[in-house]
């Protein structure tokens, strides 16, 4: 192999890999301070340009704002028009800052997970990650629920072993739902999903329109009842009031999704949200302790500065 070539396959085991100078250096049966060499060569002829990922390094006024109104970690919202292109490229450069080798990543399903899913791509390789379904999907209307879909994007672009739920989200009633837990299968899902780490979910108007009604899991007599009761939204399909608690436990216990206990206790909580309609519930799931990482765009930050002035 000559000297370029040898350049060229070192760049990629270093930059691409994500291999050490000594390891390079015994797979090619060459010294270290040679491979050492030959990287700070390549960046000297412009065969490597280092680009820094990193758009949480800084924050402009309004996210600050937001992150320390909330008690966050982090504020994020999106550039361009905000759709959910604009929320995916946040998103994808979010999580490329934070995955580690190992981590378990749980992931609800929606429109808007499922667009913005579309955008994810690894910087680096990762090894060892599962992408785990937090709530029961399986519909059996033609209102698609994404579920599947989005746990495959998920594995695919980061390279993680996908695990789905293959349940409603909610069940006919509490007997169905403690017979399901039985089977094998999902009680070994159900377990992954109380070690997810990294949970990322979108946040619901309860209404005669939502999702919950439109996959035929509520009945819109159902959705009249709840509202009347104080319910106003739901997240990973846990129907909340304006306080951010659970609004009817009879639904509660027929929910087959991740508990919001166990959300509450992830490293990180990912919200992405879009739709000036979803202010009031993403303020109770803010104000409950749900979120602690918010992705959304201008007219979701506008209406949140607008609530609290």
């Amino acid at each position: 192999m000559d000297r370029e070539q040898l350049k060229l396959e070192i760049i990629y085991q270093y930059y691409m890999y994500d291999l050490g100078q000594a390891e390079i250096a015994r797979k090619y049966s060459i010294s270290r301070s040679y491979v050492s060499k030959l990287l700070i060569e390549a960046k000297k002829e412009g065969l490597v340009e280092i680009k820094i990922n990193k758009p949480l390094i800084s924050e402009n006024e309004r996210e600050r704002a937001l992150r320390e109104r909330y008690d966050l970690k982090h504020v994020m919202i999106a550039g361009g028009e905000g759709g959910a292109e604009d929320l995916g490229d946040a998103l994808n450069a979010y999580l490329n800052n934070i995955l580690n080798d190992g981590d378990v990543i749980g992931v609800a399903w929606g429109k808007t997970l499922w667009d913005s899913s579309k955008k994810l791509q690894a910087y680096k390789p990762y090894k060892n990650l599962m992408a785990v379904q937090l709530c029961g999907g399986v519909s059996f209307v033609k209102s698609s629920t994404y579920a599947s879909e989005i746990v495959t994007n998920y594995a695919e672009a980061f390279g993680a072993e996908p695990c789905l739920l293959p349940l409603p989200a909610i069940v006919e009633n509490h007997e169905f739902k403690k017979s399901f837990l039985k089977e094998d299968s999902i009680n070994r899902v159900m377990n992954l999903i109380q070690n997810v780490n990294i949970a990322v979910f979108t946040v619901g108007k309860l209404d005669t329109q939502s999702a919950l009604v439109r996959s035929d899991y509520i009945s819109k007599a159902e959705i009249e009842s709840l509202i009347s009761q104080g319910a106003i939204g739901d997240i990973c399909t846990h129907v909340i009031n304006r306080e951010g608690k659970i609004c009817n436990q009879s639904l509660e216990d027929r929910s087959t999704s991740i508990s919001l206990d166990n959300l509450k206790n992830c490293s990180y909580k990912i919200a992405i949200v879009s739709g000036v309609e979803r202010i009031l519930s993403l303020k109770a799931a803010l104000c409950a302790g749900y979120i602690n990482v918010l992705i959304i765009n201008k007219e979701i930050a506008d209406g949140l500065i607008r609530e609290h002035d």
